[in-house]
């Protein structure tokens, strides 16, 4: 486009089957030919090559370079953004994950205490093992709030 010469071509045909009868006057023969076929093939090749149009025809060429380059940099965002959406998705799972083990570890905390708070009101157990067990289920229910709220943060985005 712009700089690239013009070939224009073109082809024709023609065919007809034909039946004639041709009426003379006295002395010539009378004629007639049935299936007479007259086939008739033709065709056409020019070339244009314009030489200077004042510039015009390497405006085009350049206008043709930018919308290359143009789409060639919209297909590589495309690609960015597909790319961007799947590590969003991989991260949220992710976090949706940590979230589901900070619950079972807190259960299992919550668990821990609770048993060894009845044991320790029994007197089967001591104080230390009861703030070692409250210790771990702060920790876990910190640990679980934090868990949720990246995930939140990450699904807000």
């Amino acid at each position: 486009m712009g700089l690239l010469p013009r070939v224009d071509a073109g082809a024709r045909g023609n065919y007809s089957n034909q039946d004639t009868r041709l009426d003379f006057t006295e002395g010539i023969p009378d004629v007639e030919r049935n299936g007479v076929v007259n086939t008739t093939l033709g065709g056409q090749l020019g070339l244009t090559y314009t030489l200077f149009n004042g510039m015009g025809n390497f405006a085009a060429l350049e206008r043709s370079q930018w919308s290359a380059q143009a789409a060639e940099l919209r297909a590589r965002a495309g690609g960015r953004h597909a790319h961007a959406s799947y590590r969003l998705y991989y991260a949220v799972a992710s976090l949706e994950e940590d979230v589901a083990i900070t619950e079972r570890l807190l259960a299992i905390s919550n668990d821990r205490f609770t048993r060894l708070k009845g044991r320790a009101e029994l007197g089967a157990t001591g104080r230390l093992d009861l703030l070692n067990a409250q210790v771990d289920l702060q920790a876990d229910s910190a640990a679980h709030i934090l868990a949720r709220q990246r995930r939140d943060a990450l699904r807000a985005t």
